[in-house]
């Protein structure tokens, strides 16, 4: 299901259904979820799905910090883009100072730990980090 999601969406919306991008983290606290014979979450939101898995011994505290981090960013991500833009956007704009604005506000939004970095850069390592997570979970 996660593959077909990419084929058919990734390139048109890369942060959330591309190649590290969003739904990688989603499909894996999903697959955590199951494996560990159906865990219930009294809780949807991701950040707590995170630490339960993580507290029941599923995830390593590594990548659930990561996912911590990563699940953050995305979601300041994409409010900083609606809020940037209007409407809800899939990938970043091209234009450099129009980078350079949204990653102005949002800085706002995520944890200082994540400042460190050109916007593009962030993306690209957040990215490829997540696949690796998602890939090692799956593998």
């Amino acid at each position: 299901m996660r593959m077909r999601l990419e084929k058919e969406q990734g390139a048109a919306n890369p942060l959330k259904a591309g190649n590290g991008g969003y739904y990688d983290i989603d499909f894996s606290l999903m697959y955590l979820r199951l494996k560990g014979a159906g865990l219930f979450f009294k809780v949807l939101n991701t950040p707590e799905r995170i630490d339960i898995l993580e507290k029941m011994g599923h995830l390593e505290r590594e990548d659930a910090a990561f996912f911590q981090d990563a699940a953050t960013f995305y979601r300041a991500l994409d409010h900083a883009l609606r809020v940037f833009s209007g409407h809800a956007e899939g990938s970043l704009p091209n234009s450099d100072s129009k980078l350079a604005s949204l990653d102005e506000l949002l800085e706002r939004w995520i944890p200082s730990r994540l400042h460190d970095e050109p916007l593009r850069e962030k993306v690209a390592q957040i990215r490829n980090r997540t696949r690796q997570v998602f890939d090692r979970l799956f593998g």
